[in-house]
């Protein structure tokens, strides 16, 4: 414990050795750590930032390669690009299997793509999916044979005679499960409602 003079206070010499303000040195120092912390965030940030700029980049040109393809530029594809660290991923609706093998194969061949995950679901898969479905559900699996589907960019087209209002609504519910099912239409004729027997 230091001496106290008789004013009250520590000597002098005791003063000196405890400044009240930090030496410049000290604080520069400190300084230039908050700002070498500052900086390194920064950096982060700066990375962070070029590698979202490259990731839009690729999405970008391996949207244009898609596009370059006549038949999906023709009919409008609802194709999402996403990629990150040259891993490219394709969903949407295509009209046939083919687009959906050259949606890939244009992707696959963009400089900086490493991978492509082609989730792309073509009108002609949604179209047995849905149709298995119905056959398989307990609500709807008797329609089979009256219900006929059709299916374009993803949009199921549901048609025929139904026996219930019931029914009606189940088939369509069964329909909008299918997973790539963009939006059901559903024309379903409840056979009540025409006067049939």
């Amino acid at each position: 414990m230091p001496p106290i003079s008789d004013s009250g206070s520590p000597p002098k010499e005791i003063m000196s050795l405890r400044p009240a303000v930090r030496p410049l040195a000290v604080h520069r120092r400190g300084t230039a750590s908050l700002h070498h912390i500052r900086n390194e965030g920064g950096v982060r940030a700066e990375m962070i930032g070029q590698q979202n700029n490259d990731n839009r980049r690729l999405e970008a040109e391996v949207r244009r390669a898609i596009l370059s393809y006549e038949p999906l530029r023709a009919l409008y594809c609802p194709v999402t690009v996403q990629a990150h660290d040259g891993r490219v991923r394709l969903e949407g609706a295509v009209r046939t299997f083919i687009m959906k093998q050259m949606a890939g194969e244009l992707a696959q061949r963009v400089p900086g793509v490493l991978e492509v995950q082609n989730e792309l679901v073509s009108d002609t898969e949604l179209q047995l999916l849905v149709a298995q479905r119905l056959a398989q559900d307990p609500g709807t699996r008797l329609l089979t044979t009256d219900v006929s589907i059709r299916c374009f960019l993803g949009t199921i087209h549901l048609r025929g005679r139904v026996d219930s209002p019931a029914r009606k609504e189940a088939a369509a519910k069964v329909a909008a499960e299918v997973e790539g099912v963009r939006q059901v239409v559903n024309e379903l004729v409840v056979e009540e409602e025409t006067g049939g027997s």
